[in-house]
């Protein structure tokens, strides 16, 4: 799992931070490969340049509207449905049973909570889950918990919460609604889903006696069996997270879930060589996306074939900009140079 997810950040980071350093890079000049990509993604676009012919249209004008517009629906279907939930949830009151109040109180005290829970019971619910960015939301099924029980599924969804789990997930739901092209998010959001459940858990049974994580282990099969039995009801939305939530895929599911036993049981162990070999990588990674850049180099002409304006004063005229001279040909830009005194007779406007 560390290898997927590691190079899909990595790479993440870079397309949302496409920083290089010119002063150490080097440019690496293609002749062959980028030059026909370039040919391609800044070729003018016949059907539409005909109709409107003012406006010049390439093939990287319309990627970048549809990326743009992707995005864009991306953003506003997660704030519709967001705001929908909110309004959906906003009149339910709160649960007044004293046995979920008392294992709320207990928890909290416990684990020193300062933030206030809403507890919501629903019969159409069909696992416990958690949800809110500012007010914290807690969704439990009409089942019959027993203490113990509750005091395992609370530990559970009131560390999501102290961990800012939530807050985790805006941020990979706000990379996937910039970069929804590339599969890697989406593979790297599951990822990211996953790990935290692992973490919670971790955290939740840490220092904890053998018998409550035997417990703990117990209660999160018994919400894995009721949630299969009433199956999907409660709305998919990236910001509402089931305690049973799993993947589909079988064989990951029972990935998951060993995974999830294993951390209860022996609790959360650092791989030190795994971590050393994910820091090498990302440093690597790194290095080498800033130090070599490639961009696309065409053959030039032959010189006898490239014609020259005739500068004069009439048509011609130097700005210095800085440290640079700007040459302006017929008004637009046409060299630039730290010195142009090889046109003596072209004025020069400060």
């Amino acid at each position: 799992m560390w290898l997927p997810v590691t190079l899909a950040v990595i790479m993440g980071l870079r397309l949302l931070f496409p920083v290089e350093f010119l002063f150490a890079s080097n440019t690496l000049l293609s002749f062959d490969v980028f030059p026909h990509i370039d040919n391609v993604i800044y070729a003018d676009i016949p059907v539409i340049n005909n109709v409107v012919p003012s406006i010049k249209i390439t093939v990287v004008n319309v990627f970048c509207a549809v990326w743009v517009v992707g995005a864009a629906v991306f953003v506003v279907k997660y704030i519709n449905e967001y705001r929908k939930f909110c309004r959906a949830i906003r009149h339910i009151d709160s649960t007044n049973d004293p046995l979920i109040l008392d294992a709320l109180n207990n928890i909290k005290t416990e684990y020193n909570f300062k933030f206030d829970v809403k507890i919501i019971i629903n019969r159409v619910i069909p696992s416990p889950a958690e949800f809110g960015f500012f007010r914290q939301v807690i969704f439990l099924n009409d089942y019959k918990y027993t203490a113990e029980e509750l005091n395992c599924i609370l530990s559970h969804e009131l560390t999501h919460f102290y961990n800012k789990s939530n807050w985790i997930r805006l941020f990979t739901d706000m990379v996937k609604s910039i970069l929804w092209w590339n599969p890697i998010i989406y593979m790297l959001q599951k990822h990211v889903d996953d790990l935290l459940e692992i973490y919670v858990d971790a955290f939740a049974t840490k220092d904890k006696s053998h018998e409550f994580k035997i417990g703990y282990l117990e209660c999160i099969e018994k919400v894995l069996k009721i949630s299969k039995s009433k199956g999907r009801v409660i709305p998919q939305m990236n910001f509402v997270h089931s305690m049973a939530a799993t993947p589909k895929s079988k064989s990951k599911k029972e990935d998951i879930i060993m995974k999830r036993c294993n951390v209860i049981r022996y609790g959360l162990k650092n791989n030190i060589p795994i971590c050393i070999l994910i820091l090498l990588i990302f440093i690597l990674y790194i290095f080498v996306s800033s130090r070599y850049v490639i961009q696309p180099a065409y053959i030039p002409p032959p010189e006898e074939d490239i014609l020259t304006p005739d500068f004069t004063e009439e048509n011609s005229y130097i700005v210095k900009e800085g440290d640079i001279y700007v040459l302006y040909y017929n008004g637009e830009p046409y060299y630039a140079d730290y010195n142009l005194n090889y046109f003596p007779d072209i004025p020069i406007i400060n």
